[in-house]
C-alpha cells in the first residue's frame, strides 16, 4: 500500500471491507408520452437529441434480478428518475429508496434531460451512504461480486491509466474538460510519479497500462485519465463533496445545462480527482468487465454471448442503434439473452 493510501485508509479510521455501500442507478423511460412533451417544451432551437439517449430496452427489471442475485450484500439502492415509476417496481421494497430528480437537484436547475447533472449533484441524495456505486441504466452484473470489488479499507477501486482523446461532434468534449479541470488544481504528471508504486507498477497496475503510463508521462501528450469503460464506478460521498467546495462555479453551470454541451464536465472528474489524490487502489479494466457499443445485430450477438455464458463480471451495452427498423429485434435478443440468464423474478418486481 502506498503512503497516500496508507494516509487516507488512517484519516477514514476504517480497517474493513465491510463498510456500507450503496448503488445509486438513474433511469429515463423515453417512450413516456408526458415526459416526451415536456422535454419537447424545453428543447433549444435546432437542438435535436439523439433518440437512442433516452431510450428504454425493456431491461430494467434485469438489473434487479442480478443485483439481489449477485450482490445482496448491497445496502439500499437509490433509484433515479424524473418521476417515473415502472409499474412492475415495488417502491415499498425495504432497499429501494425512489429518487425524484426534485429531491435532490436544486429546483433553478429543473427539469433537465442530461445525465451529467444528475451525475454531478448525486451526492446530495438524501440518506445516500458514503460508498457508493454509481450505474447507468445500461450496465448490469452478470456474475457474483463482493463488496471488495469496489472498495478495500473505504478506498475505491478505480482504473489509473493515461490515454488521448480527440473530440468530435457531439462527444468527448466532457473527457478532455475533465482533464482541463483538473490540471487547473493538480500538476498531473508529479502526482502520478508521487505515487508511481501504483502508476507504474506492473504486478498491481498491469504491464500493458504501465508501459502506456510511461510513454505518455515521457512522449506524448495525454488529454485524458481514463476510466474504466463506461462500466459501475465505486465512489466516496465526501469527495464529491470536495471537487464541489473546490470547482462550484464550473460545476453550477455544467448543472444548468438542460441538454449537453460541448463545455460539460461529467462524472469521470470525481474519479479522475481520486486519482489525483492517490485515494484508490488500481483495478484493471479487463477483470471488470466489457463494454459494447451495439450499433447493429452484430454487436447485439456478441453482447448476447457474453450475457447468456457470464464472460465477464459486468457489461455495458450502450445504445447507439440509429436504424429504428432494426432496434426491436435488436432490443428483443437482448431481452432473451437476460431471460436465460435471470428467468426468476426478484422480490423488487410486483408482478
Amino acid at each position: 500500500m502506498s503512503g497516500h493510501q496508507q494516509k487516507f485508509r488512517q484519516r477514514v479510521q476504517t480497517n474493513t471491507l465491510n463498510e456500507t455501500i450503496d448503488f445509486v442507478i438513474p433511469w429515463v423511460d423515453g417512450s413516456d408520452s408526458a415526459w416526451s412533451e415536456k422535454m419537447k417544451q424545453w428543447l433549444p432551437a435546432g437542438f435535436s437529441p439523439k433518440e437512442c439517449c433516452h431510450r428504454d430496452w425493456g431491461l430494467l427489471r434485469y438489473w434487479f434480478r442480478a443485483v439481489e442475485k449477485f450482490a445482496p450484500w448491497v445496502n439500499r439502492i437509490h433509484f433515479v428518475t424524473d418521476g417515473q415509476r415502472p409499474d412492475w417496481l415495488d417502491i415499498s421494497h425495504p432497499k429501494l429508496n425512489p429518487v425524484d430528480h426534485k429531491d435532490f437537484i436544486p429546483s433553478e436547475w429543473l427539469p433537465c434531460f442530461s445525465s451529467h447533472p444528475i451525475e454531478l449533484n448525486m451526492h446530495r441524495i438524501g440518506g445516500l451512504s458514503e460508498h457508493f456505486v454509481y450505474f447507468n441504466d445500461d450496465t448490469f452484473l452478470l456474475r457474483p461480486v463482493g463488496p471488495e470489488l469496489f472498495f478495500k479499507d473505504g478506498i475505491p477501486g478505480l482504473v489509473a491509466a493515461l490515454e488521448s482523446r480527440t473530440p468530435y461532434n457531439n462527444g468527448i468534449h466532457c473527457y478532455i474538460n475533465n482533464t482541463i479541470t483538473l490540471s487547473s488544481n493538480f500538476d498531473i504528471p508529479k502526482r502520478v510519479m508521487a505515487n508511481k508504486g501504483v502508476w507504474l507498477n506492473p504486478l498491481r497496475n498491469g504491464i500493458g497500462t504501465v508501459i502506456r503510463n510511461c510513454l505518455y508521462l515521457k512522449y506524448f501528450e495525454f488529454t485524458n485519465l481514463a476510466h474504466n469503460n463506461h462500466l459501475p464506478t465505486p465512489y466516496r460521498k465526501s469527495l464529491l463533496e470536495e471537487v464541489w467546495n473546490s470547482e462550484p462555479g464550473l460545476l453550477s453551470n455544467v448543472s444548468s445545462h438542460r441538454f449537453r454541451q460541448d463545455d460539460d464536465v461529467n462524472q469521470w472528474l470525481f474519479h479522475n480527482w481520486a486519482l489525483m489524490k492517490g485515494e484508490f487502489f488500481p483495478v484493471r479494466e479487463k477483470q471488470l468487465g466489457r463494454f459494447h457499443m451495439i450499433s447493429g445485430i452484430d454487436g447485439a450477438i456478441k453482447a448476447s454471448e457474453d450475457i447468456k455464458h457470464q464472460k465477464c463480471r459486468m457489461i455495458c451495452v450502450n445504445d447507439d442503434i440509429l436504424n429504428r427498423d432494426e432496434f426491436e429485434s435488436i432490443r428483443s435478443s437482448m431481452e432473451d439473452a437476460f431471460k436465460k440468464l435471470l428467468p426468476e423474478k426478484s422480490s423488487f418486481e410486483r408482478y
